[in-house]
């Protein structure tokens, strides 16, 4: 269970990482910094 835990929130924090990622890549290619 605690495995299980681990991994479900160790791929919540990879994607929110990728998201992050890409809204601020998005974000200086939309204002141009």
């Amino acid at each position: 269970m605690v495995s299980s835990s681990l991994a479900l929130e160790r791929s919540c924090l990879t994607s929110l990482l990728l998201l992050s990622l890409l809204l601020s890549s998005g974000c200086g290619w939309y204002c141009g910094i």
